[in-house]
């Protein structure tokens, strides 16, 4: 299985930081969790498609609840706002978290590529920036839920957790994947 390169992680970790600053809340990311299955209570997904190379990343951004409705009423006030409110704000921070690292990303065509195409090495030389489409996010919610993606097979996962109150605060879980017909 290829590595995922640092300089992948840090973008998806310090961009996350800083949309997260913006939203009043401090954070930091701490070491990625490779192929562990993360839960959370509100998440949002997005993808990242970069259909002329055929690659695709996924972005799942999962919170507890009780961290969620923290972050909301920061931003709106304490007690308001209801499930769809909350839920409307993780999928508008996955938007715009993913919207932030696709120019930093996308420059980073070897990494990334030689993730998802590691049996084509010319591929990955190919010098030309990596243009990525954002999807519209999609909001899950639930108890102690996971988004089920890809199984095995040609993709790579990993996720981040990032420190605050509680600790961990959020996971920010990333899949690297070819793009099928």
């Amino acid at each position: 299985m290829s590595q995922v390169s640092q300089k992948v992680i840090d973008a998806f970790g310090q961009t996350t930081v800083e949309v997260m600053q913006g939203f009043m809340t401090e954070t930091s990311p701490q070491a990625p969790l490779f192929e562990q299955e993360v839960r959370g209570d509100i998440s949002s997904f997005i993808k990242l498609t970069e259909s002329e190379r055929n690659a695709i990343i996924t972005l799942v951004l999962y919170f507890p609840e009780g961290v969620a409705r923290t972050i909301y009423g920061k931003l709106f006030g304490e007690g308001t706002g209801g499930i769809q409110d909350i839920c409307n704000l993780i999928a508008e921070l996955a938007n715009i978290i993913a919207g932030n690292v696709k120019e930093k990303i996308s420059g980073l065509h070897e990494e990334i590529l030689g993730l998802v195409h590691p049996a084509s090495p010319n591929l990955a030389k190919d010098p030309k920036k990596m243009n990525f489409e954002i999807d519209i996010p999609t909001t899950v919610v639930g108890s102690g839920h996971m988004v089920i993606g890809p199984k095995k097979g040609d993709v790579i996962k990993l996720a981040i957790p990032f420190s605050g109150t509680p600790d961990p605060l959020f996971y920010l879980e990333l899949t690297f994947r070819k793009k099928t017909p």
